[in-house]
């Protein structure tokens, strides 16, 4: 997310706090996944880091896409 809020400082605010509770509310989510969803997860993260991509930033990109928005650069500009 770092990396996000210096690439679009415009779009994606983030606050200390904020970190800290999405670290919690992760960590709670993921205690509630099987052993086999988490390895698949895990596949998918090592995937998008050897492949230099980063999902966070296409997450963003897909839902301002899909609610009309236009992409994270054009909200950006």
């Amino acid at each position: 997310m770092e990396e996000l809020h210096r690439k679009y400082p415009n779009i994606i605010k983030r606050a200390p706090a904020d970190a800290e509770l999405f670290e919690r509310y992760a960590l709670c989510e993921l205690e509630t996944w099987s052993d086999r969803s988490l390895e698949l997860y895990y596949r998918d993260i090592c995937s998008a880091q050897i492949n230099g991509k980063n999902l966070a930033e296409e997450r963003y990109n897909n839902m301002y896409r899909r609610t009309g928005q236009g992409s994270l650069v054009e909200l950006e500009e």
